[in-house]
């Protein structure tokens, strides 16, 4: 037996999630700079050292 949802119903439910989120969304600061992320590489660089060691 089949669905009563059409490819139209889904449609419009999509598009008018997406206007609802142009509506409500807000833009975000972005604080993890270049340094922070070249921090946490070398973290789990070592992090996976030491796994590699404990095996």
């Amino acid at each position: 037996m089949k669905m009563g949802i059409s490819k139209i119903s889904i449609l419009t439910t999509l598009l008018s999630l997406q206007e609802h989120y142009k509506k409500i969304a807000k833009p975000f600061e972005w604080k993890f700079s270049r340094e922070d992320l070249s921090k946490m590489l070398k973290k789990l660089s070592k992090q996976s050292g030491d796994l590699a060691l404990s095996a």
